[in-house]
């Protein structure tokens, strides 16, 4: 009800709002995921050492380099982000359960056990991107959580987190794992390694592969130099300025292995961080990670 002051206010013609109760408090958000990290670790630091069309790697060169197994059988390739996660593709772990996937670290050769220490984890948990589609290999990249966190030193490092802006086109990144030498040909027991030029994404469509190609994915290869089944999941890097190799890919998908006109397309990391970050949190990274 208005008062009489309000009354002769509109009689002489001035008009007035009543004043309604706002609502002062912030929307609730949820708290940005805290990431930890430890001061002694250095991310990607290769060793020193020395696919289709690459040579065999060093032993232990690429210290997060991951195996996927299945029983004693290596299916797919991953790498080690921090002390308790390994990334790789989800076509890989595809209806599996943690159960069935173990992962060895500082493996090399797969058939000699003594060659190097083996770190072998098994799975206690696959977080697959909740938008992946096997049907068009958008959003393929998934988490593999260890049961134990494990112990970085020289032979077992995560591999660094890229930036978000750079696309990388242009530059030569290096694709490693146990995948075939040839399409459908022989799976090699040692690790091996390949140089591939990184295409942009509009290169990447006047392929063969057309609108296939989605903005979350990144082509590399070149006739003869690509990856191919079986390095599935394992990683792209690139060295950056200050000497470190940050993972700019997954090994995804493509058409036969170092083919004429079509590159190996991989999952592009750096549209990923933020899912990265949020579903990783109680793990331990190495300081100067990009997250």
């Amino acid at each position: 009800m208005a008062s009489s002051f309000q009354l002769l206010l509109l009689l002489l013609g001035v008009s007035f709002s009543l004043a309604l109760p706002t609502n002062t408090s912030k929307p609730f958000t949820h708290p940005e995921p805290r990431v930890n990290f430890d001061e002694n670790c250095k991310c990607g630091r290769k060793n020193a050492g020395r696919i289709v069309g690459g040579v065999e790697t060093g032993v232990n060169e690429w210290p997060w380099q991951a195996a996927l197994m299945a029983g004693s059988q290596q299916f797919c390739g991953g790498s080690l982000i921090n002390d308790r996660y390994v990334l790789t593709a989800a076509h890989c772990v595809d209806r599996l359960t943690a159960s069935r996937v173990s992962v060895r670290l500082a493996e090399h050769d797969l058939a000699i056990s003594l060659e190097t220490t083996l770190v072998s984890r098994s799975v206690s948990q696959i977080i697959s991107h909740p938008g992946y589609n096997s049907g068009t290999e958008e959003n393929d990249i998934a988490l593999l959580k260890l049961t134990s966190p494990v112990e970085v030193d020289s032979t077992v490092l995560p591999v660094c987190m890229p930036p978000p802006n750079p696309t990388y086109a242009g530059r030569t990144a290096t694709v490693t794992g146990w995948g075939t030498t040839s399409s459908g040909g022989s799976s090699p027991n040692t690790l091996r390694e390949v140089d591939v030029p990184v295409l942009s994404n509009s290169q990447c469509t006047r392929t063969g592969y057309g609108s296939a190609i989605k903005s979350t994915m990144l082509c590399a290869g070149r006739t003869g130099k690509d990856s191919c089944q079986g390095d599935s999941g394992g990683p792209l890097v690139f060295k950056d300025g200050g000497g470190n190799y940050d993972l700019i890919g997954i090994v995804s998908w493509g058409y036969g292995c170092g083919a004429n006109g079509y590159p190996g397309v991989y999952t592009r990391v750096n549209k990923y961080l933020d899912w990265i970050k949020t579903n990783t949190a109680d793990g331990v990274y190495c300081r100067g990670m990009k997250l």
